[in-house]
């Protein structure tokens, strides 16, 4: 699932993305590296930690991509990543947002209601 918000400011654009992806399922005992992939451009990380997300442990990560952007511009990215285990199997849940660094203060609000309000609803088996 993606979502965008795109406002229009005196004939520029500005554009926050959030990617939400469940991969599919694997076996509970499955360990799952995770790692970033900066593209080649500089990472300038602002904040990692592990936080609550559904009573289980995530890992948010924030920081700066150095002239990543269309025109070279910085990106702003914060990214959220769990693993979900119900039953016997193991559920990656990954979050990612992306706007450009400019523009991170005034979606920061929106970030922090998606990232913070990100909540794991088990499906009730059909009878």
């Amino acid at each position: 699932m993606e979502l965008h918000r795109v406002d229009q400011h005196a004939g520029r654009k500005d554009i926050a993305t959030v990617t939400l992806r469940a991969d599919r399922p694997l076996p509970a005992n499955t360990s799952i590296a995770t790692g970033l992939s900066t593209g080649g451009h500089e990472w300038r990380p602002s904040r990692s930690e592990t936080i609550d997300m559904c009573g289980r442990h995530a890992t948010r990560v924030t920081g700066i991509l150095l002239a990543a952007g269309i025109d070279g511009v910085d990106l702003y990215h914060e990214f959220l990543s769990s693993d979900y285990i119900a039953g016997e199997m193991l559920y990656p849940i990954r979050m990612s947002v992306e706007t450009t660094a400019a523009d991170r203060d005034m979606y920061q609000p929106d970030i922090d209601t998606f990232v913070n309000g990100l909540q794991i609803v088990p499906k009730p088996p059909t009878s």
